[in-house]
């Protein structure tokens, strides 16, 4: 009887110890397509609520992908393509993001910038004229300067936004 809980506490000790070790993987209600090793995988061949979904991660081999998990506010989303996945490949690489250091995206209909976190180089951000209510700059620490007026700003995370001189 002992063994036999012994080996079970080891079991479990090492099921923990996995589920720690690779926080890259979430299951259960998750978007409707999938990444299962940075390829793209449409719900009709095994994506879905079912399937191991990849969480992107900064500076992973692929880049960050430009998906609803990272941006998920539509218009945000196609802004953040069409000004800084310069390859196209719905991804932003490390040099995509080094690059990107100024954002003007005003009058957008944006009611998210969720994903703002990932371009972590950004110096400039003008975000007038949006629709957001909730703000976390707290990855952007090379923010210097800091425009949202006609901005309906309810809360706002500047922490570690140590070099902003204008906002």
């Amino acid at each position: 009887m002992r063994k036999h809980a012994k080996k079970s506490t080891v079991i479990l000790a090492l099921a923990l110890a996995m589920a720690l070790l690779c926080p890259c993987f979430a299951y259960g209600d998750g978007p409707s397509s999938v990444y299962i090793g940075g390829d793209f995988v449409p719900p009709e061949t095994g994506g879905g609520s079912d399937t191991v979904t990849d969480l992107s991660v900064p500076f992973g081999s692929d880049g960050i992908h430009i998906d609803t998990l990272n941006f998920p506010d539509d218009n945000f989303r196609a802004f953040v393509s069409k000004e800084y996945d310069t390859d196209s490949d719905g991804k932003l690489s490390e040099s995509e993001i080094d690059a990107a250091d100024l954002m003007y995206v005003i009058a957008e209909n944006i009611k998210s910038l969720k994903g703002i976190e990932f371009l972590s180089k950004l110096k400039v951000l003008n975000c007038n004229g949006n629709e957001i209510s909730s703000l976390d700059l707290s990855g952007n620490t090379e923010l210097e300067e800091l425009r949202c007026s006609g901005v309906s700003l309810e809360s706002i995370d500047l922490t570690g936004c140590s070099k902003l001189r204008y906002a």
